[in-house]
């Protein structure tokens, strides 16, 4: 018998070497296939991460496919993704040279490597920067498709600020996308038209990126402005969304399209409107104050709009030092004016805006207003200040107990009157009540009037008012009351007390009442 239990660990140790050496032929080749001085032209915060994916991802490839023969362009294909890849991912780039030579299953290979890996842990820079989606936010959430983004990138750059912001950016660029669509479909083009003919071509991937147009960039250009302006109309007004002037370029339009397609531009334009939704715009108005922008124009402007609930919503919600957003709430009317003078007040208490809030509000709610400016903001001291422009009512609140009482007393107070009345004024009130208990107050209307006339000039003592009662066979009270039921309506309160000894006209009232009475 013979003993090779010597031999097995010397086979396997052989193995090893071999599968060693072969790692490390095919690593110098698959490194040397890329010049020293593009690996020198690689940053220093990425040259290590580049060349450890390049590396593992070679090794990935000729483990999966292991005929694959690593040839000069396949390596460089593959270094360029590696490189794309720390930077950002780009799904549109084609790399025509690694699918021609390895085929489409080596690239899908590739990316399913780079996603499940995860390479790239920060999102930020995944995809190519492009002047109509810098972050590359449009393009992860894939509405658009590869013909879309074909004529994106073929069409002007436009230095606008609102394609820094993706939720705006990409309602431009479905309404620019809509337009194009939208022309096509109803012929608006002459037959022979270039623009028409190269705008299919883009579509259909046959388009040589080099030929360039000047009409037709120019045609594209304008019509991505007023794709942009439709989204301005839509937007709060400020110095970064106002409307820009577009009669030129919808003009320039016009003339490259047939007569029945201006007609048609015209009505898809006038169909056109934003979707710009109310998250949409915070979101936007968001990150302006992120940027340290001013933002104070969307607030005025969605107060504007807002109801009472919803203005004392985004007041409260607002971050401090708003001076600049309160200064224009003051030249607004004054349920905005309101809160300006609120808030500013609540910071420094100025001669200036003391005398605006004497002008602003009632005299009777000048203590209320400074007892509320201790409050915190909510609805309910919104409410309140939305009050104070009308005098401030009396309010008697009186429980059920107190409310029988004082009609026990009332009555009781009716009945010793009656106990001292002479027996012909019985008589009298006796002969009142059978006709339906109406009262002998004169029913001429001039002859109170006169009265109230009177009594806002100057105030009347009580026994010079009940001379005036008796002369009209009638109670002092019942005098009051009938003035007080002919005139309700004014103020929708009795505008006529007795006070003291003293009958008026209720100061909180005589202007109503002073300019009721001239309109008359």
């Amino acid at each position: 018998m013979i003993d090779i239990t010597n031999l097995e660990p010397e086979k396997i140790q052989n193995k090893k070497e071999n599968n060693t050496k072969n790692k490390t032929d095919f690593f110098n080749r698959v490194i040397q296939n890329i010049d020293e001085y593009v690996w020198k032209s690689i940053s220093a915060d990425k040259y290590d991460k580049v060349r450890k994916l390049y590396i593992n991802l070679c090794n990935y490839i000729h483990d999966k496919f292991p005929d694959l023969e690593f040839t000069r362009n396949i390596c460089i294909d593959i270094f360029v993704y590696c490189v794309n890849d720390i930077s950002y991912h780009d799904p549109y780039y084609e790399y025509a040279p690694l699918v021609a030579e390895a085929g489409k299953e080596v690239m899908e290979a590739i990316r399913a490597y780079i996603m499940q890996n995860d390479i790239l842990h920060d999102t930020h820079y995944r995809f190519t920067p492009l002047w109509w989606d810098p972050t590359g936010t449009l393009r992860k959430e894939h509405f658009l498709s590869p013909a879309q983004v074909r004529l994106l990138n073929i069409t002007p750059a436009r230095n606008s600020r609102l394609f820094q912001h993706p939720a705006i950016a990409r309602h431009i660029i479905e309404i620019y996308l809509h337009l194009i669509d939208r022309l096509l479909e109803e012929q608006a083009f002459p037959k022979r038209s270039v623009i028409k003919k190269r705008i299919k071509a883009i579509l259909d991937n046959q388009y040589y990126f080099r030929k360039r147009n000047s009409s037709f960039n120019n045609f594209l250009r304008y019509l991505l402005k007023v794709s942009e302006n439709i989204v301005r109309k839509d937007l709060p007004s400020s110095r970064l969304t106002k409307v820009l002037s577009e009669e030129k370029e919808i003009e320039a339009i016009k003339n490259r399209l047939l007569k029945k397609g201006a007609a048609t531009f015209d009505q898809i334009l006038s169909e056109q409107k934003s979707s710009l939704s109310e998250e949409d715009v915070n979101t936007f108005v968001s990150e302006l104050e992120k940027r340290g922008e001013p933002v104070w124009p969307f607030v005025l402007d969605q107060l504007r709009k807002a109801d009472p609930a919803r203005r004392a919503e985004i007041i409260g919600n607002l971050p401090p030092n708003q001076d600049r957003l309160y200064k224009e709430l003051l030249k607004e009317p004054y349920d905005l004016r309101i809160i300006a003078l609120y808030k500013l007040l609540q910071q420094k208490k100025t001669p200036a805006l003391q005398k605006l809030l004497t002008h602003t509000i009632h005299s009777s709610w000048y203590g209320p207003f400074e007892d509320l400016l201790n409050k915190t903001w909510d609805q309910k001291v919104y409410e309140t200040l939305l009050q104070m422009k009308e005098p401030k009512r009396r309010h008697i609140i009186l429980s059920k107990d107190e409310l029988g009482q004082a009609r026990k007393q009332f009555l009781d107070t009716v009945d010793t009157v009656n106990a001292f009345l002479p027996a012909e004024l019985d008589n009298t009130i006796a002969e009142e009540k059978t006709n339906n208990e109406q009262a002998i107050v004169p029913q001429e209307k001039w002859s109170l009037k006169n009265l109230v006339l009177r009594l806002l000039d100057h105030p009347m003592p009580i026994e010079q008012f009940e001379d005036e009662a008796a002369a009209q066979h009638t109670f002092s009270q019942s005098l009051i009351d009938q003035i007080n039921e002919q005139y309700y309506d004014l103020v929708n309160d009795a505008i006529l007390i007795a006070d003291g000894d003293l009958v008026q006209i209720d100061p909180y009232y005589i202007n109503y009442v002073k300019e009721a009475l001239h309109e008359n």
